[in-house]
């Protein structure tokens, strides 16, 4: 049995599917300009800048094994436009293990702390210097299977001016030396 319908009923069936398709197109247009909205107001991480100089840090192996080092690519670069000498640690020397919980992890019995050497690289302006670091971070801490997270901090006692130390240690609220190169932690897994 055929249906057949009125010109205008034909034409009104017309414009609710056509309006439902605008209603479905603007619906997901919608969503998309929010959530990138959303992610425009998302507090952009900074890493923190001494001398003009940033440090971008990548780990390389997020889950280790027991007592193996942690892989790390460490980068500087130059936002100046003209060349900067700059000093800074090897990370593990600076750097805090926490438990994913946000708890420090205690530093082991036969932790032992020095002052090590530090580095001094010139960068040229718009210079990038990548680096890649193990971090025996079994020299230090006890670190069972588990779920962790590891902060870099940059050291202040490195300026030559230590003027300017103070007026990043205000800017960066500092407690002392030690100010983190970046307002996040990264993290990795400890397995048997």
């Amino acid at each position: 049995m055929k249906c057949f319908l009125s010109p205008n009923l034909q034409l009104e069936l017309w414009l609710v599917r056509r309006l439902n398709i605008i209603f479905w197109m603007s619906t997901l247009l919608s969503n998309f300009v929010c959530s990138n909205l959303a992610e425009a107001r998302r507090p952009f991480r900074r890493p923190a800048s001494f001398n003009g100089v940033s440090a971008m840090i990548v780990l390389q192996n997020s889950v280790v094994r027991t007592g193996e080092p942690l892989k790390v690519e460490f980068s500087l670069r130059n936002a100046r436009s003209r060349p900067v000498t700059f000093r800074f640690m090897p990370l593990a020397e600076d750097a805090e293990v926490y438990f994913r919980s946000g708890a420090k992890v205690p530093f082991a019995d036969r932790a032992v702390f020095a002052d090590g050497p530090f580095y001094e690289v010139t960068l040229k302006p718009g210079q990038i210097v990548r680096r890649q670091e193990e971090l025996g971070l079994a020299a230090w801490y006890d670190l069972v299977p588990g779920k962790y997270q590891i902060r870099f901090y940059y050291n202040l006692s490195l300026l030559a001016d230590q003027t300017i130390a103070d007026q990043y240690r205000e800017k960066y609220r500092a407690v002392g030396d030690l100010v983190p190169w970046e307002n996040q932690a990264h993290s990795f897994d400890v397995i048997k």
